[in-house]
Formats: structure tokens, C-alpha cells, sequence
């Protein structure tokens, strides 16, 4: 975990370190890039005041840096990060009472999800 994650106070994991089963392998590879694509998007673009307004459970999306903080009402934080070789890195923490954190897929795709009405713009 890149030194600089730790300012957020949070106890982030990489969602790498989480269980995998092999035949999820295949849809992982498939998420990150998209998920690098839409983050290069939204680093780009910009984060609006009205991201949290997204839809979905988004309560709040801030970039700090190159990274971007999302907050969702369930109690979990996804800081995606860039990675020097153009993909994306992505670390969960929990907030109290929080859901668990059980799979690299379920994160990645509702990062996906998020990222995905940011870049649309809905609100």
C-alpha cells in the first residue's frame, strides 16, 4: 500500500489481498482495466460537488491527488488509486458498522458502478 493512503485514517486493504476463487480470475481481469479507464476519466474530468448525488448508495466522491475517495452509505470507503503500468489499484476499508468485505469482485464491481454514473454525470 502506497505510504501516502495512510493520511485518510482509515485501515485500508488492498482488495488484491482479498479471498479469490480462480474462476473469478477471468471477471477481475476484465474489471480493472475498465475500472483504470473510468478513473483516468474521472481524474480528468474532474469531481463535481454533486458526484455524491451519482445514484446508488454514493454518499460522497473526492479526488485527493491522483486518488479518488469514495464513501457509500453502507459504511464502506474505495480509494482508487493509479498504478505506474496505466491500471488501477483499489483499497476497501470499513467504517463502524460497516458490511463485511468478502470479495475482490463485489468491491471492484461497485467501484465500477460508481465510477460508471460519475462518468455519465447522473444526479
Amino acid at each position: 500500500m502506497p505510504a501516502a493512503l495512510g493520511r485518510y485514517g482509515l485501515s485500508l486493504i488492498s482488495v488484491g489481498h482479498l479471498g479469490a476463487r480462480s474462476t473469478e480470475a477471468a471477471r477481475w481481469n476484465m474489471i480493472v482495466p475498465r475500472m483504470a479507464e473510468l478513473l483516468r476519466a474521472a481524474l480528468t474530468r474532474g469531481v463535481s460537488p454533486r458526484a455524491a448525488g451519482a445514484g446508488g448508495n454514493v454518499t460522497s466522491v473526492r479526488r485527493d491527488g491522483n486518488n479518488l475517495i469514495v464513501r457509500y452509505s453502507d459504511g464502506i470507503v474505495h480509494v482508487l488509486v493509479p498504478t505506474a503500468d496505466g491500471l488501477a489499484a483499489l483499497y476497501v476499508a470499513r467504517t463502524a458498522g460497516a458490511r463485511p468485505v468478502v470479495s475482490r469482485i463485489e468491491e471492484g464491481e461497485n467501484a465500477l458502478a460508481a465510477l460508471t454514473r460519475l462518468s455519465r454525470g447522473d444526479s
